[in-house]
Formats: C-alpha cells, sequence, structure tokens
C-alpha cells in the first residue's frame, strides 16, 4: 500500500488548491492592470471618454471597437497587451479618417494614460510600425489634414454663429473658405520652415491667419480675438504669436494694411 503525502496531511491539498487560486486572482489582477484583460463594459466607456478628450467624433469609438473585435477574432493577441492593441486599432481608425480625426501617437498615449492604461508613446510607436505588417495603417497626416480638426473645434465655439449672423455672414461657407484658404497657405511653407513643428499647431496658426485674410476682404472686424480662437482651439498665445511672426508674417503683415475702397 502506498502513502501520499495527501494521506499524512489532508489539509495539504486543500491548501495547494487555496494558494493555486490566490494565484490565479493575483495574476488576473496583474493581466487586469497591465491590459492583456479588459472588462468590455469599461472600455467602451473608457474609449467614449478618450474621443471626447481629443474632440473626435462619437463614430471613431464604434469603429475603433469593430477593428479591435475582428482582429481579436481572426488571431492571437501578437502583443500579450490587449491595451496595446486597443491603441493600435484606435489609432489606425483616426488615421483612415482623414482630416476628421488628426491625432498624434503621443495625443493617443495620453488619451489612455488619463483611463488608467500605461504605455509609452516610443513603444506605441514601434507597435505600430510592427502591426503595419499584419494590416494597412496609413502614416501620419500632414499639416493640411489638421485643418478639418481645427475647423472642428472652432466651429463648436458658441459665439462664433451669433458673430457671423450678427455680420450677415454664412458661417459654413465661411469655414468652408476658411478650409481651402488654410489649405493653400500651408502649401506656400517651405520645408524648412514646418521642419521639427507639430502639424495640428502649425494648421491651427494658418487658419487664425486665414480668417484675418477673409476679415480683411470683407472689411468686417474678426470673429474672434487671439484669446478666444487660442482657447477655442487648443494653441497657446505664444505658439500663435510665435508661428504668426516666423512663418506667416508676410500674410499677416498685409492683413494689417487697410483694404483699397474703390472711390
Amino acid at each position: 500500500m502506498t502513502v501520499t503525502n495527501t494521506d499524512l496531511w489532508p489539509g495539504a491539498l486543500r491548501n495547494e488548491h487555496t494558494h493555486a487560486k490566490y494565484r490565479r486572482l493575483g495574476d488576473l489582477q496583474e493581466s487586469i492592470y497591465h491590459g492583456s484583460y479588459i472588462d468590455i463594459f469599461r472600455l467602451t466607456q473608457d474609449l467614449r471618454s478618450m474621443a471626447e478628450r481629443l474632440h473626435l467624433p462619437p463614430e471613431v469609438v464604434d469603429l475603433t471597437l469593430k477593428q479591435f473585435n475582428e482582429i481579436t477574432s481572426k488571431v492571437r493577441n501578437p502583443y500579450n497587451s490587449r491595451t496595446l492593441l486597443l491603441a493600435v486599432c484606435f489609432t489606425k481608425v483616426t488615421r483612415e479618417m482623414g482630416n476628421l480625426a488628426p491625432v498624434k501617437i503621443i495625443e493617443v498615449a495620453e488619451a489612455f494614460a488619463s483611463r488608467g492604461y500605461n504605455f509609452s508613446p516610443r513603444l506605441l510607436a514601434r507597435t505600430l510600425y510592427y502591426a503595419s505588417n499584419l494590416m494597412p495603417i496609413k502614416k501620419f497626416r500632414s499639416c493640411e489634414e489638421c485643418v478639418g480638426k481645427v475647423l472642428q473645434r472652432l466651429g463648436g465655439a458658441p459665439f462664433l454663429r451669433a458673430r457671423a449672423v450678427a455680420v450677415n455672414l454664412d458661417i459654413d461657407d465661411y469655414l468652408s473658405r476658411l478650409e481651402r484658404l488654410s489649405g493653400d497657405l500651408l502649401e506656400s511653407v517651405p520645408p524648412v520652415k514646418r521642419s521639427g513643428r507639430n502639424p495640428f499647431l502649425l494648421a491651427a496658426s494658418s487658419v487664425y491667419v486665414s480668417n484675418a485674410v477673409l476679415s480683411r476682404e470683407r472689411g468686417i472686424n474678426s470673429l474672434f480675438t487671439k484669446t478666444e480662437f487660442s482657447r477655442e482651439v487648443g494653441i497657446a498665445e505664444y505658439t500663435l504669436r510665435s508661428h504668426l511672426a516666423e512663418i506667416f508674417n508676410k500674410e499677416m503683415g498685409k492683413c494689417l494694411v487697410p483694404p483699397c475702397r474703390s472711390p
């Protein structure tokens, strides 16, 4: 007759099972912390919060979840982190939406960090590079493609439409002209002046200049002040002043000259 340790110590097996359960719970808690497991309800709420933080259209959330579910249903997560995979899907969707949702990698990382998911922008960039071998991911958009996001923020300003009506200005036509003129201004900026600058901030500066040009053409005051524009769009005033002085100084100089009137 063979005597085992469990026969001698009946509680040993139970203790072993108990320890195994504790280890499993610990592993599960650790996986939640590192993002290899995500609560779907919390995931949806977090995505909505991040989209709102980045001023993105609501459909970004649904498209990201759709992309995430498609990938996880077809292939095993190669990154061992569902959070990182989610960030890849989020970035992929925003880039596919073009100028409606232009965001940088660092903005994505900061948005995820605000909801408790921590990874560095460098790690996300490296993961995007590897993920591009598995699925098509567009490169980060140019300054011209950021104009739409600037106008989306500006168009949401509560005072804009009221002031446009006061000067008999069609707000939709005004925003459309701002977009075209801003694109033209950005195309005229030489590469040496664009290099190393934040595309969104450069696009925002071009929109401010375009507004000055259009206001001069119509002989009306600007619909917003520099402070109001900075606050609504999300660009520091000193950055805006720097861009106006160093990049768009010629255009702004022309706007300071009163328009010629026919006698």
